[in-house]
């Protein structure tokens, strides 16, 4: 079976183009792309962080992304498998032990577990609310300077906490960690990242990004599903004021935009046939023009907005 690491690497080789290129490119550390293409992800934290990374070298390398996360799933699926086989034989037992277990032994030392148990938890508690919460950002791990207006993020933080970025709550994909798209504007991008558990303590992490010369496409650079044919007459303008919102886009029944974070001063321009529907996570910083026309703001608060904007056929 072909591996996904078999297929950028041959890609890759087959557009002469150096690893060394695609780690510039692409703002990830070359051990990675290296580990990447030989399927060794010993060096990544988790299935999270291997993921994004997979998805952006296919997308980089012109690949259909669906098709080589297809390879890398039933891959990195099988070595789960096989890993959990290979656990199971170590821990055979080598011999039987003999040893006569009475009715006062058991509760013995079911009664010591319960105890030691309770005080482990107690404990755990205590580290995790008297403290504050653990929180790595690990792409980018150190601020940047780029010429595209997004950039992907993972990262870590306390299963207990509550995630923040720019004032926007972020959900986690799994236990403790945590992956979005963020959109940027042009100039200075500052991501201030806050974990915040049940008592009030918190932990924050400050990224700055600096974007130089974007592409003139707003929407390309989005990943936004770009319409060409002249026909198409709708057009919604939105520009993110104020504050950052989460934002997705939807149009004639397809996705134009799946979803992320937009910061501030960030525009974006879609168009459909027939219908366009935003939805906001905080629709008060998000102005919307129909057409060229000023709509104002999807919602006059922070609280989360659907709205669908339709051809006018007069």
């Amino acid at each position: 079976m072909k591996k996904a690491g078999e297929i950028l690497k041959e890609n890759r080789l087959k557009k002469n183009i150096p690893l060394e290129d695609v780690s510039s490119e692409l703002k990830i550390h070359i051990k990675f792309l290296a580990a990447i293409e030989n399927s060794d992800y010993s060096v990544f934290s988790d299935a999270v962080q291997i993921k994004g990374f997979v998805r952006n070298y296919a997308r980089f390398l012109g690949l259909n992304d669906e098709e080589v996360m297809a390879f890398w799933r039933r891959e990195y699926e099988e070595k789960e498998v096989k890993q959990a086989e290979g656990i199971k034989l170590i821990m055979k037992p080598l011999f039987t032990p003999k040893l006569l277990v009475t009715p006062g032994i058991a509760i013995f030392f079911a009664t010591l577990i319960s105890i030691f148990g309770f005080l482990g938890y107690l404990f755990y508690q205590y580290r995790s609310f008297a403290g504050a919460p653990f929180l790595a950002v690990e792409s980018p791990s150190t601020d940047l300077s780029i010429n595209e207006s997004f950039v992907d993020i993972f990262g870590k933080v306390d299963k207990d906490a509550d995630l923040f970025l720019n004032g926007q709550r972020i959900s986690m994909e799994t236990e403790g960690s945590f992956a979005i798209k963020v959109s940027l504007s042009e100039g200075v991008n500052v991501l201030n990242f806050k974990a915040l558990n049940k008592l009030g303590k918190e932990s924050l992490v400050t990224r700055t990004i600096l974007v130089s010369n974007p592409l003139p496409n707003q929407t390309e650079v989005l990943g936004v599903k770009e319409v060409l044919e002249e026909q198409k007459e709708l057009k919604v303008e939105i520009e993110i004021v104020n504050s950052a919102s989460w934002i997705s886009v939807m149009g004639d029944g397809e996705t134009l935009f799946p979803g992320g974070l937009m910061l501030k001063g960030v525009k974006a321009e879609f168009t459909a046939k027939d219908f366009i529907t935003i939805k906001a996570g905080n629709a008060s910083v998000v102005k919307v023009y129909l057409n060229g026309k000023d709509m104002g703001v999807l919602g006059k608060d922070a609280s989360f907005v659907e709205k669908t904007f339709k051809q006018d056929k007069n």
